[in-house]
């Protein structure tokens, strides 16, 4: 998650955490800042799932987005910029 405003994006991705842990517990790690919280003038926090081999990628993926998307709603939090690692070092 990226934002240029360091106190928006803390709020925002406590908001997000919570509603992932909902549905995830403790397969959810975060949200955090990076050893480089800051770049090009945009916060960075970050939230990473940790999803077992054997579980369905599907569902993982459409509970990812539901959670987003309920996210992205509230007014004050559509200007966050998500993104997405699939395979983070």
């Amino acid at each position: 998650m990226k934002h240029k405003k360091a106190e928006l994006l803390f709020e925002a991705s406590v908001f997000l955490g919570k509603e992932l842990r909902s549905k995830f517990g403790k397969r959810i790690l975060g949200p955090e800042y990076p050893l480089v919280s800051r770049i090009r003038n945009l916060y960075i926090r970050q939230i990473m799932v940790k999803n077992p081999a054997s579980s369905s990628q599907s569902e993982l993926k459409e509970h990812i987005f539901d959670a987003i998307n309920k996210f992205k709603k509230i007014a004050r939090y559509k200007s966050i910029l998500i993104q997405f690692d699939v395979d983070p070092q």
